[in-house]
């Protein structure tokens, strides 16, 4: 259930979400469905936008925000890499592909 992030134009591998990530993950991309209304499918292709990736990096920090940091360090470890790297591809202002298996 990995899902592969890739440059949407270009289709280049950009990094991975591991499948042991996906169940710290699944908070995270409920709050982000609820907002946009975007399922990040585990199964299937969700293309996202620099603004849909935004939108991700603030749901994010609204969940560490509410979220006691001590309570699911692993959690909180994968869930902040992810938005670090989201971060550095939309400063850059790339498009992502997420690839599921």
């Amino acid at each position: 259930m990995a899902l592969h992030v890739h440059q949407l134009d270009t289709k280049e591998f950009l990094f991975e979400i591991a499948d042991e990530w996906q169940k710290h993950l699944d908070p995270v991309f409920k709050q982000f469905r609820y907002r946009t209304g975007i399922e990040i499918d585990p199964y299937g292709n969700t293309p996202l936008t620099v603004e849909n990736g935004l939108t991700l990096i603030r749901v994010i920090d609204d969940y560490v925000q509410k979220t006691d940091l001590n309570q699911n360090k692993p959690a909180i470890t994968r869930i902040l890499s992810l938005r670090g790297l989201l971060e550095y591809f939309t400063r850059r202002s790339i498009d992502f592909l997420l690839i599921g298996d």
